[in-house]
């Protein structure tokens, strides 16, 4: 296709102010009528065939809807524009059909002769992962016929030569990871700029040539699938996304704001909008008080199309889903865990003062805040190390300045620890009330035996006083609305097992004695975990491990994080202690399996020390279901998603919210249930996606279980005021964006000559800067 033409300022202008849409409405509901009539015709004569109220573009198996060809038509227009952004962010809702509007636009406007003399001929799209990409591969076959549907792969570093067999396809697959791979690391980065300074093209030239394959070739088109995970822009996956050659660049996501307005900014650098140079630049163009001002509502529509499930097109739902309904459970929190939280807290709180008093060792810190990146994708290990170093180095120093730089550093690193700890803490409170399991490497690494003991003794005063569903059943308020879930309530009522009662499941793991035979030693809180463990190893290796799902797969966690879980399932005397998150998860289960027989259901959590406790209950009560978490092989994932689908038995999917929270279609299900709250509601929305997409023939239910325990509070808090932010970014409250002057457009669009001179004088006065360090 011949792209859009424009010779003067002026008139250039004129074209980019004719794409903004009515009331800059990324919705486009004015036009479209209009829009839809224009689509038809954009391709070329007969290459869009109307069949039976949808359309079929050649080149295509599968026909397209309204909203979709209309998106399509959109995306070829900003392809065909004069000025960057020659791209955008498609923000339509999951479930809508992202890939096969994706799909469409690169069969509905492939390579030239001329592009291809400059441009590999080929799309990259980049995806979260392996699992992923796979369905890339297979939506590609089912979508596109040859020569599209028959010149795809996923991209394989280990197979030669790369290169060539990209060249020659249309579409190549690659994940993330695979991308940061071949990414240059910080410490070239650094070195790079040091060299050249403000000189761009020269710092761009030696970054691709130490960069891998992927960042070599000049790609026809890229693709980010699931865009947001470039949402941090200064996070190395956003910068290498950034460093991808390509003529045209599309970032894809039913969610592409999740905790601020300012997460739009990276899409913006990604696509090459002329308008952006840094953040703080973004902030103080684009933004006031916090929120979006008119200048970004504009360019927001310009680059990016948004429909959501409840928008309409023509006058009609775009899908007609059932209905859709969600409910919060709030729940106490037990006695027991209330003891374990406020262990938690009391442990933190005493590192943070032995910090301030300068007594804080590093093996402490390292321990107390030792496998959080598994849970909360911080980096931690080895941050404490580097810290110390740096200001230890800065000890040796005489010199006088050196020393207000050493103080300036040190208290920089004092409040970077206590952060750290207050986060760890955060974390540590939030596993605590999912099931205390999940804490077990604190308590084994952290807990000194005298704070074990202060947990038993507190433990042991309100044992045996009520039962988990007792408590479980206690009002919040004028609230008590587990009682909707009373049938499952008296299902459990009927279980023997420990797990669905505290009973003394507690007093039992309170007072272990060795493992060994003819010896009824009682260990002492601290060195009965690390002798049980051995004892662990040995059962193991002969005994199946209990909690395994319909096809045989378990959790698996590192070591440290196990034993309380096997000494409760195969030791004598000792049990699986309950949680009120999982009892009520389990309640609503129940519940619904009395109600509902063929309706199929997923439960998420954030935490793996949960999924395997949960696993454990549905398989105690004889529930068939599937495990599908991040380090479940390949095949098992694959396996896991067949037998939810297909096998009539497997009634749940238990997943962590990471892994099953995006990219999957799972429409077999119609309800689930969120045991874990995340920071902002988009990883619930995402969750809650996986059913409610095209192809949903039954009423959807979502229950978010959340207890009064003050975390669980602040986080509903914290999702309700990020909620406010994004929705009005991304016009899903519905307002009607304020009026823009042509001054103020321009102003969004381009930079004016004295502001490129700053930037340029700018970026001289760092280079020298850079040279002395």
């Amino acid at each position: 296709m011949e792209p859009i033409k424009a010779k003067t300022h002026a008139e250039q202008f004129a074209r980019l102010k004719a794409q903004i849409p009515h009331n800059c409405d990324t919705r486009r509901k004015k036009s479209q009528a209009q829009d839809l009539r224009e689509a038809a015709k954009l391709f070329g004569y007969k290459r869009v065939e109307a069949v039976n109220g949808l359309w079929k573009l050649k080149g295509m198996n599968t026909c397209l809807q309204n909203y979709q060809l209309t998106a399509v038509s959109w995306m070829v227009k900003r392809e065909l524009a004069r000025a960057k952004p020659y791209g955008g962010l498609l923000g339509d809702s999951m479930g809508m059909g992202k890939t096969v509007m994706s799909l469409a636009c690169i069969v509905g406007n492939q390579a030239d002769p001329e592009h291809r003399r400059e441009y590999c001929n080929a799309t990259l799209v980049v995806v979260r992962n392996k699992s992923d990409g796979q369905q890339w591969e297979r939506e590609v076959h089912k979508h596109c016929k040859g020569p599209v549907g028959d010149k795809v792969f996923i991209y394989d570093p280990s197979n030669d030569p790369q290169i060539r067999r990209c060249k020659q396809s249309y579409i190549v697959i690659t994940t993330y990871k695979e991308l940061l791979s071949q990414y240059p690391s910080k410490s070239i980065l650094d070195e790079l700029q040091e060299r050249f300074g403000s000189d761009v093209n020269s710092y761009e030239r030696e970054l691709q040539a130490k960069a891998g394959v992927l960042f070599k070739i000049k790609w026809y088109r890229v693709i980010l699938d699931e865009a947001h995970a470039i949402k941090n822009v200064e996070s190395r996956t956003a910068q290498a996304c950034c460093a991808i050659l390509g003529k045209y660049r599309w970032a894809l996501s039913g969610t592409p704001l999740a905790n601020t307005s300012y997460e739009m900014y990276p899409y913006l650098k990604f696509t090459q909008c002329e308008a952006t140079w840094s953040l703080r630049d973004f902030k103080r163009m684009y933004t006031k008080h916090g929120r979006v001002n008119g200048k970004l509502e504009a360019l927001i529509s310009l680059i990016m199309v948004r429909r959501t499930l409840k928008d309409e097109f023509l006058g009609h739902k775009i899908i007609d889903l059932p209905e859709q309904k969600e409910t919060d459970l709030l729940v106490p929190l037990s006695a027991e865990e209330q003891i374990i939280v406020d262990a938690v807290n009391k442990f933190y709180k005493d590192k943070i003062a032995e910090l301030q008093q300068g007594l804080l060792q590093q093996d402490a810190l390292q321990a107390a805040v030792d496998g959080l990146e598994e849970v909360d994708g911080l980096q931690q290990k080895g941050a404490g190390q580097a810290d110390s170093k740096a200001v230890a180095e800065t000890e040796e120093e005489a010199d006088n300045k050196e020393q207000e730089n050493q103080a300036k550093r040190a208290a920089q690193l004092a409040r970077t620890i206590a952060w750290k700890l207050g986060r760890a803490s955060q974390i540590r409170k939030r596993q605590a009330i999912s099931h205390a399991f999940s804490i077990e490497l604190l308590f084994r690494g952290s807990f000194k035996p005298d704070d074990l003991e202060d947990l038993r003794i507190a433990l042991r005063e309100v044992a045996m006083k009520r039962t988990i569903l007792e408590q479980i059943r206690s009002p919040i308020g004028t609230h008590n609305d587990i009682s909707r879930y009373e049938r499952g309530l008296q299902q459990l009522q009927q279980q023997k097992e420990a797990v669905f009662a505290y009973g003394d499941s507690f007093g039992s793991i309170q007072k272990p004695k060795c493992p060994y035979e003819d010896c009824g030693h009682e260990f002492g809180a601290a060195d009965s975990i690390v002798t049980l463990q051995s004892e662990m190893d040995k059962r193991t290796k002969k005994d199946r491990e209990p909690g395994r799902d319909s096809n045989g797969a378990a959790v698996q966690q590192a070591d440290g994080r196990n034993s309380f879980f096997n000494c409760g399932v195969m030791l004598d005397g000792a049990s699986v202690v309950p949680s009120t998150k999982t009892t009520a998860a389990m309640a609503v289960v129940l519940t619904w399996l009395h109600e509902a027989p063929e309706d199929k259901i997923l439960i998420f959590t954030q935490f793996t020390g949960t999924a395997k406790i949960l696993g454990y209950m549905l398989q105690t009560l004889g529930v068939g279901f599937v495990h599908y978490y991040g380090g479940l092989p390949l095949g098992q994932k694959r396996r896991a998603l067949d037998s939810i689908k297909t096998k009539p038995e497997v009634k749940v999917m238990v997943s962590t919210l990471k892994a099953g929270g995006q990219c999957l279609n799972l429409t077999v299900a119609n309800r689930v249930i969120i045991i874990d709250p995340w920071w902002n509601q988009t990883a619930e929305q995402q969750a809650f996606g996986r059913v409610t997409r095209m192809g949903q023939e039954k009423v959807t239910h979502l229950v978010k279980i959340r207890t009064a325990e003050e975390i669980d509070d602040k986080i509903h808090t914290i999702q309700k005021k990020k909620a406010e932010d994004v929705d009005y970014a991304l016009q899903d409250d519905g307002h009607t964006p304020p009026a823009v002057s042509e001054i103020e457009l321009q102003q969004a669009f381009f930079r004016t000559k004295e502001e490129e001179e700053a930037k340029k004088q700018k970026r001289k006065r760092k280079a020298p800067a850079a040279k002395k360090k």
